[in-house]
């Protein structure tokens, strides 16, 4: 299986690693190895050809039957519900990326980055989208995980601000009351560094309840990412206050989309950079948000 996948992702005339290599790589002896060497040839997924002194190399691959062998199936991937212009247009660019890969690529669409790092720990799914400072806390949290790719020069959304339901106010204060949604990895760390010292009250909220919370005074503030593209928001005149960067925090940090995977998952990294067209991507996202393009969510 780990051969096919380090197969699939060569390309023709590429130089393969030695037996000896992949005997180091996955502890296992040369007869597996060889083993693994003729079923693949055996059944027509490669053609491999050896040249002497300098190794050998990938001459022919099929490649839809040597993903037979890779042990994927379908790639599945999670990522936050589709509810803002910003995940609808990364989505749409992901999903259009992918399209061109010569396998399936399904989303499940999940808010709360903590949900989906748990599900991705446990196996449940091959990768997650998340803000790149949400990223490095799950992997503090999940050893198992790790970032794979950035999609630098697309927006995961825009950075977070702090929400008063009272205009007047400027900062957070004893006795306030101050929405967070533990599921949201990122959001509940900020609120967490700007309440040090204070004597509040935490209400917790879904992520997507945020003008709901507001509006029923249920909270005197929270901290939400940028809402001005909001309807709603503009209607109950909601101003967001920039908040004070910090490690880990800035606004690239917060801005910016990654892929993570587990580790155990060999190859996968490989796997879906090739896809990962980012400047395609970027281009299709900016398309969406200006109109001009359809959204798609698989």
């Amino acid at each position: 299986m780990c051969l096919a996948r380090d197969l699939f992702l060569l390309g023709i005339g590429e130089q393969i690693p030695t037996i000896q290599d992949y005997t180091d790589r996955f502890a296992v002896s040369r007869g597996v190895v060889q083993s693994a060497w003729e079923a693949l040839s055996a059944d027509g997924s490669v053609q491999i050809g050896r040249r002497g002194m300098r190794g050998s190399f990938l001459e022919m691959k099929e490649a839809q039957k040597l993903f037979a062998h890779t042990g994927w199936g379908l790639v599945t991937g999670t990522m936050p519900i589709p509810l803002t212009p910003y995940f609808t247009s990364l989505a749409t660019g992901l999903c259009e990326a992918f399209s061109a890969a010569p396998f399936s690529v399904s989303f499940a669409y999940m808010s709360g980055s903590s949900k989906r790092a748990d599900t991705l720990a446990d196996g449940v799914y091959d990768f997650m989208v998340s803000s790149r400072s949400a990223a490095r806390l799950h992997e503090q949290e999940h050893p198992e995980l790790k970032i794979c790719a950035e999609l630098k020069g697309t927006m995961y959304s825009p950075a977070y601000r702090l929400y008063f339901l009272d205009p007047d106010k400027k900062e957070i204060e004893d006795g306030m009351r101050i929405g967070v949604d533990p599921a949201c990895r990122d959001q509940k760390a900020l609120t967490e560094w700007l309440v040090q010292g204070r004597n509040v009250t935490i209400v917790e909220y879904p992520f997507i309840g945020f003008e709901d919370l507001i509006r029923s005074g249920a909270a005197d503030g929270a901290v939400f990412r940028d809402i001005s593209w909001n309807e709603k928001a503009k209607d109950m005149g909601l101003r967001g206050l920039p908040i004070p960067e910090r490690e880990g925090f800035r606004e690239e940090d917060m801005n910016t989309p990654v892929l993570l995977i587990r580790r155990d998952n060999y190859g996968m990294d490989r796997l879906l950079r090739q896809f990962l067209d980012l400047p395609r991507i970027s281009r299709i996202q900016q398309e969406v948000l200006a109109g001009k393009r359809s959204m798609r969510f698989s």
